[in-house]
């Protein structure tokens, strides 16, 4: 007789609810962005952006470059 591993539920967001947790976590106040990114806004927003530009972070279906400040 073969185990099983016991399956884990998986943790999925639809593509609007992603979007709407970054919103929350990035765009919604500075002190919430600072508690769970440990960084303010500028300094996550200016390094994507930067990333951006370069061509070293593009767009996917899971990756989503929507503001830059």
């Amino acid at each position: 007789m073969r185990f099983r591993r016991p399956t884990r539920p998986r943790y999925t967001l639809s593509y609007f609810g992603r979007i709407e947790y970054m919103e929350r976590l990035v765009y919604h106040s500075d002190l919430t962005c600072h508690e769970q990114l440990r960084m303010d806004r500028s300094a996550f927003v200016k390094p994507c952006g930067m990333l951006h530009t370069t061509g070293k972070l593009k767009v996917t279906k899971y990756l989503q470059i929507d503001e830059f400040g």
